[in-house]
């Protein structure tokens, strides 16, 4: 009889050991079966791999695919011959959502591949009709988990084929009966920016202010740059890092024109909620000496006074900085986060 899926992976290994080391005649396709249970069912310490034709025998089985999809990450070859089965059109099994599923949980594993390939290609077979009708959506949460957008500061071939896929979801999206899906592509396909839907404008200014381009001495000397740079250097927003938002935020101490403190504003914005308020905060609980509650009377003119501080940039990285700010030779602040490897919902 056929091996069990439920059976006992160190069992079959003992056994399949002793027939190989006895040399008992048994038959081919008994050997055989043991040696796919093993391939199928075992993790990290199972040590056979099989043939392709013999894995893709075994996966064609619904219930066996169902166990490689589940223990997907736990034995590379078959994780390996999952994925390609699953990805090439010629194959019995190719399935273009259980191929989105099993990219998504190949991208938070430790599998040796390029995660982020196997993303965009997933991605573009979601995306091309000629494998059926296109599940867009699919494939937006796809690129968005692999960090494809204009924030991603690399011009590699990879990029630029995530660029030419936001490209065919935009051009595709165009023809929807979704008004807010015509509009994303509009701005999609004139910014090439998946996020543009989401971005906030810079805010209004005040008029005619008077604009300090750094905090003046005689509000008292700034206390330790290098500790303000590393604490701010260390708060790269939680959700910001989830959803790897990135972009710069310019802000100034907002004294009003009778030399009140009024706060720190945001003069202009990464487009983020989320980001600018995280700057503005960290300023506030970082930044010393405080802002006086009014300023000296020579520097009270009637007019709002901005005093610049230096732009804190998001930037978003696989291989981030150890935790901490760095100053660039322009005196802008870098903040660097790594990309958070997660599952998208969508794609389970």
């Amino acid at each position: 009889d056929p091996v069990p899926l439920n059976a006992d992976i160190f069992m079959l290994q003992a056994l399949a050991y002793r027939l190989d080391a006895s040399g008992q005649h048994l038959s081919r396709e008994r050997l055989s079966d043991i040696r796919g249970k093993i391939w199928l069912l075992g993790a990290y310490g199972a040590n056979f791999d099989i043939e392709q034709q013999h894995a893709q025998a075994l996966l064609s089985d619904p219930a066996n695919l169902a166990v490689a999809l589940e223990r997907l990450g736990q034995r590379p070859g078959r994780d390996l011959a999952l994925l390609a089965l699953l990805s090439d059109p010629a194959s019995p099994i190719f399935d273009r959502h259980l191929n989105a599923r099993a990219a998504t949980l190949a991208f938070n594993s430790p599998l040796p591949i390029d995660r982020h390939m196997v993303l965009v290609t997933a991605a573009g077979l979601l995306i091309d009709p000629s494998f059926g009708p296109p599940d867009l959506s699919t494939a937006r949460s796809l690129l968005l988990l692999g960090g494809f957008s204009p924030y991603r500061l690399y011009d590699t071939q990879i990029d630029q084929l995530a660029a030419m896929r936001w490209l065919q979801i935009g051009e595709a999206l165009l023809a929807s009966a979704d008004p807010a899906d015509r509009q994303f592509a509009v701005a999609l396909l004139a910014t090439g920016d998946p996020f543009i839907m989401q971005r906030i404008a810079n805010p209004q200014l005040p008029q005619d202010a008077q604009v300090l381009p750094q905090w003046p001495r005689q509000l008292g000397e700034v206390a330790n740059w290098a500790r303000i740079i590393n604490r701010i250097g260390e708060n790269y927003p939680a959700r910001a890092l989830r959803q790897e938002l990135s972009g710069p935020v310019e802000t100034a101490f907002h004294f009003g024109p009778d030399g009140r403190y009024l706060g720190i504003i945001v003069t202009r914005s990464s487009g983020f909620d989320v980001l600018d308020q995280a700057t503005t905060q960290n300023w506030e609980r970082y930044f010393r000496p405080r802002p006086p509650q009014t300023l000296p009377p020579e520097m009270i003119t009637g007019r709002d006074l901005l005093i610049k501080l230096p732009v804190v940039e998001y930037r978003m990285s696989e291989t981030p900085n150890p935790p901490g700010g760095a100053l660039t030779e322009d005196g802008r602040l870098i903040v660097t986060g790594g990309i958070v490897r997660r599952v998208s919902d969508d794609c389970l």
